[in-house]
């Protein structure tokens, strides 16, 4: 996905791909690439598109949870893998992290059989 401004000083491209992982009533679960690494690119991209990402109070609309799930004290955003070429050995680098807690509450609110691990 791509979001386009008018070109002028500054102004440089972003990219990121993604996949839907889980639909629910109002939300979409999506495991998004980034190839670029731009400022906020992810939660830009993704409200552009009119599906901004839950708890974002900058580029989403805050306050708009149906009655029943937790709030989120911060963005539904989690980096669960980051790779990276190293600097001195030019070796690929791989960090995964499991997710936190309070998103996988939300989850479970929205998905109560589901695995999310």
């Amino acid at each position: 996905m791509t979001t386009r401004r008018r070109p002028g000083p500054g102004v440089r491209a972003a990219l990121s791909r993604y996949r839907v992982l889980r639909r629910f009533r109002g939300f979409t679960l999506l495991d998004v690439q980034i190839l670029t690494g731009r400022t906020h690119q992810v939660r830009v991209h993704l409200s552009s598109f009119g599906h901004p990402v839950v708890g974002d109070t900058l580029y989403g609309a805050p306050g708009n949870l149906p009655p029943g799930l937790p709030t989120l004290p911060r963005n539904f955003l989690h980096a669960a893998r980051i790779r990276f070429r190293h600097p001195r050995t030019d070796n690929m680098v791989e960090v995964r992290a499991p997710s936190p807690p309070e998103l996988e509450a939300f989850l479970s609110r929205l998905f109560p059989a589901a695995d999310h691990s």
